[in-house]
């Protein structure tokens, strides 16, 4: 779904944040997400690229297939929706960090 041989990889984690590709099983602080397709992929992307920052031409054209494209707004919901069901199991609000002009990242505090 997200990544290609997933089923090879290991438990991401970031802190408390943690998951599973293989399982789509995510946590944090031992607390389960109930994730959409998309938030675990966007999930994913975010605890392999660390602290590199993503922009959303970037986190478009690594989710979405050109042909169902859709507009860079869509990631703006995307990770609103994410950080509102972190923030539900406990996580810090910014988390995902928002780099004005450029894009997102983990926070930086954060292992």
């Amino acid at each position: 779904m997200c990544s290609e041989g997933s089923a090879l990889q290991p438990v991401l984690s970031w802190g408390d944040l943690h998951f599973n590709p293989a399982t789509f099983e995510a946590t944090y602080a031992a607390q389960p997400l109930n994730l959409t397709a998309k938030e675990y992929c966007l999930l994913e992307l975010f605890l392999k690229q660390g602290r590199c920052i993503l922009r959303r031409d970037e986190i478009l054209q690594r989710l979405w297939q050109p042909e169902e494209m859709p507009h860079e707004e869509t990631i703006k919901a995307h990770i609103k929706h994410l950080r509102r069901k972190l923030q539900a199991v406990g996580a810090p609000a910014d988390l995902i960090e928002t780099v004005y002009g450029v894009g997102y990242r983990l926070q930086e505090n954060l292992p």
